[in-house]
């Protein structure tokens, strides 16, 4: 696409005032600048200045899109808005003449994060080296200025950027620049940020191999346990996990595994802290208990991955067991009484408003659960009762292009197997305007008001990816990102990453429990099971349930349900299909299984005190 329709000069360009426009502005950073550079073209455009328009409209295009996905230094930017009705520019969207002038012009750029957003696009799209360095030296020189103990993410992106492209260069000047600039923060600060800038910084080391980790080891330690000290859990863990990587490099593996130890004890040591309670006062009546037996969980499941620490595992499971029988207070609740959904939504905005990130997610992950199948079908048969003449015929399911893909029998029908046929069908169908409801009531608007409160990164979702039982070693990066992205609204994404994740996770669930997930046929060849086999076996009904294993099928494997998965695999999914309720419930779906240590127990628990009060 062609953004300026008009030929340019570099002399041109730099006689335009750019910094006039970003000097008013309360934030210096690109994320900022492309509203004001767009309602600066249309005034120049106004008032007959043609060039300084067309200057502006390429500056607002070039500041469109968001420096986000460092996990892919190939693809970091995304763009702005992204709908059904286009988006907002990218890198691959400037035509050779327009980034011929931002090349000749980049250099003479004031601002430095738009100078190094300048060099960063002609680098991705031209693999200018020149372009490289230049992006380098000012994304550290826009880290500097976006630099704050706090609200430290923007000043680490531009850190990380830099380190990317020096090392892609290969030019050890640049990479002893960009370590020296890691190294004079980690002394600015010394460990007393109050926040993860200091052990950003230590984690950008640990990943290059040119830095030799042993000067590291015991300042990293130092904080470790400062931390401890102060009871400041998370950052301590952080601390202890990123001590266990120096040590592996040194390969030094009992100093490894006595970190890795520490590591896991600040899971227990949260656990009990967040019922305000010590070791020592186990049994006091503190009624937090979802979130103490998630840390709790995180424990154990860290010690599972630890050599000869069978004891200690057992202790904590002990504690886990206490904890689930004594209290489902603790769990986060929506009421679900039929009201007006304009207040519903309300209502579940204002659970989530003003939470702490990782609460927020609980409670969405916990705001309602899967549908009993029971119920279900209990459902089918009374409307079949009330209004037989739907259920007589046979039922036809097309797809969006009039193809059969699905036939339902009548309910009314003298074969039995037929009407069972027909009963599961309509379970399947009525779940999916059951799941629209649940989607545009209660999770999509608790999910944009987290997305609204927090400025969420991929490793927020650490705690609930990383030793966690329904996740396959080598995979939490995965559901990390899978996750983020559902969260920001990505579904597009969300869902290329966890449904395939998902069918694998559920053949590790069925392994690690010593099920067979794979066949063995002639000459030795072994395939994997794939989901349609996966959710029929009945051994994964043990493991989750009935109900969530029904609601997985719907989802993903029945064609009179949503069928996504097999959809999914064989590109029958069109653009738009990514963005409906049934994929974004998938997101929140697999967000909750992943909390299923924490809240399966309690839900039995909880319905099991519901019977007894009952009788």
């Amino acid at each position: 696409m062609t953004i300026i329709d008009i030929a340019i000069t570099p002399d041109e360009f730099n006689q335009v005032d750019i910094e006039s426009v970003i000097s008013q502005l309360s934030e210096r950073n690109c994320d900022y600048y492309s509203s004001p550079f767009f309602a600066k073209s249309e005034e120049a455009k106004s008032n007959g200045l043609l060039i300084a328009s067309a200057v502006f409209r390429l500056l607002g295009a070039l500041t469109d899109f968001h420096l986000m996905r460092l996990d892919i230094p190939e693809q970091p930017y995304v763009a702005k808005y992204e709908g059904s009705t286009g988006r907002t520019a990218m890198p691959e969207d400037f035509t050779e003449e327009e980034l011929a002038l931002l090349a000749q012009t980049a250099k003479d750029i004031q601002d430095a994060d738009l100078r190094a957003r300048t060099a960063d696009v002609i680098w991705l799209r031209k693999k200018d080296f020149r372009m490289a360095g230049l992006a380098v030296e000012s994304y550290l020189e826009s880290g500097t200025l976006l630099e704050h103990p706090e609200d430290w993410s923007q000043s680490a992106d531009r850190i990380e950027r830099a380190l990317q492209l020096a090392l892609k260069i290969n030019s050890k000047p640049l990479v002893d620049k960009v370590i020296s600039h890691i190294e004079n923060v980690l002394a600015k600060y010394d460990g007393q940020d109050p926040s993860f800038l200091t052990i950003k910084m230590f984690e950008l080391l640990t990943k290059n191999n040119k830095v030799a980790p042993v000067k590291y080891i015991p300042l990293v330690e130092r904080y470790a346990k400062e931390n401890e000290n102060q009871k400041d859990w998370r950052r301590a863990r952080h601390f202890w996990d990123i001590l266990e990587q120096l040590y592996r490099k040194e390969k030094n593996s009992e100093k490894a595994k006595e970190a890795s130890i520490n590591s896991a004890e600040t899971h227990f040591n949260e656990g009990l802290e967040s019922l305000n309670i010590v070791p020592s006062e186990a049994d006091s009546s503190e009624r937090n208990y979802p979130v103490a037996i998630f840390h709790l969980q995180q424990a154990y499941e860290a010690y599972t991955k630890i050599p000869n620490a069978k004891s200690r595992q057992d202790e904590i499971h002990k504690k886990i067991l206490e904890y689930q029988e004594k209290s489902v207070e603790g769990l986060p609740r929506i009421s679900t009484d039929p009201i007006d959904i304009t207040d519903f939504v309300e209502n579940a905005q204002n659970f989530v408003r003003g939470k702490p990130l990782f609460e927020a997610l609980l409670a969405l992950a916990t705001a309602s659960k899967s549908e009993s199948k029971n119920a279900l079908r209990q459902q089918v048969l009374d409307l079949s009762e009330q209004a037989p003449l739907l259920h007589i015929i046979t039922t036809t399911i097309i797809n969006e292009k009039g193809k059969t893909v699905a036939k339902a029998p009548g309910i009314l029908s003298n074969d039995p197997e037929e009407v069972e046929a027909a009963i599961t069908a309509n379970m399947y169908r009525n779940s999916i305007y059951n799941r629209s409801l649940k989607v545009a009531s209660t999770i999509d608007p608790m999910r944009y008001q987290i997305d609204l409160e927090h400025n969420v990164r991929i490793q927020d979702f650490y705690p609930i990816v990383f030793n966690n039982p329904l996740i396959p070693p080598g995979r939490e990066q995965l559901y990390a990102k899978g996750l983020y992205e559902g969260l920001i609204g990505d579904f597009l994404t969300a869902a290329h990453i966890l449904i395939p994740q998902l069918e694998n996770s559920i053949r590790y669930l069925l392994y690690r429990t010593g099920k067979i997930t794979s066949t063995f046929e002639n000459e030795g060849i072994q395939n994997e099971y794939d989901i349609n086999k996966t959710l029929r076996m009945s051994e994964l009904t043990e493991i989750l349930g009935e109900d969530i294993v029904f609601e997985l099928r719907g989802l993903l494997t029945e064609h009179a349900g949503s069928n996504l998965r097999n959809l999914f695999a064989h590109g029958l999914l069109d653009y738009e299909r990514f963005f409906n309720t049934e994929v974004e419930y998938v997101w929140w779906l697999t967000l909750r299984l992943l909390f299923i240590p924490i809240i399966h127990k309690l839900q039995e628990v909880q319905n099991a005190t519901e019977e007894q009060q009952a009788e």
